[in-house]
């Protein structure tokens, strides 16, 4: 017994000593979420829509949310929050947007460098010329905290000087377009119906 005992006292000595394992070092933030509470109501889902008129050539228009989608987007290594939807629009215009912790962005098509940031949240700061509205009077009634976004050579539209003016318990409200300093169409927002 006294051998066995001293067997197990050897056993035991032999693992004790062996070297812990430092843990494996990671540098990756992981994900990182949308925490504006501006930006979390952008959250539009299926059955949301916005009728507008072009008070340039007096045309309505509807918009659609077609497709909707909740999810994260990135590497291994870091990952974004993200609310991603499709629209449609008359005559058969197919617009993707998508809500990520920096903003809303416009013509996502796959990566947040082919899109163009349209808002930021009402407290936040895109990188282009923005102007905040506490309130804003659009068609037959006010909305409050508006941001415009001024967006220069716009590739969402066709290249053009755009104006969005976005709040984010509505919406879109307005899309102003200029070729040159001739504006060229102007959206107006008349109805909606906003689902979450």
């Amino acid at each position: 017994m006294r051998k066995l005992t001293c067997l197990l006292s050897v056993i035991l000595l032999i693992v004790s000593c062996k070297k812990e394992e430092e843990p494996t070092k990671n540098n990756c933030p992981g994900n990182v979420y949308i925490t504006s509470a501006d930006l979390l109501n952008c959250q539009y889902r299926t059955g949301s829509y916005w009728v507008s008129i072009d008070s340039v050539t007096m045309q309505t228009d509807s918009v659609y949310i077609h497709t909707f989608a909740y999810g994260f987007k990135g590497d291994f290594c870091t990952t974004y929050e993200n609310h991603e939807f499709l629209t449609i629009s008359n005559p058969w215009e197919v617009r993707s947007y998508i809500v990520l912790p920096d903003g809303l962005f416009r013509g996502f098509e796959g990566t947040v460098n082919s899109a163009v940031p349209i808002y930021d949240g009402y407290n936040g700061s895109l990188a282009q010329n923005e102007t905040r509205y506490d309130s804003l009077f659009v068609y037959d009634q006010f909305y409050y905290q508006v941001l415009r976004t001024e967006i220069t050579n716009d590739p969402t539209a066709g290249g053009k000087h755009s104006f969005y003016y976005v709040n984010s318990d509505y919406g879109f409200l307005k899309h102003e377009v200029y070729d040159g300093s001739t504006l060229i169409s102007n959206k107006i927002l008349m109805g909606k119906n906003i689902v979450r």
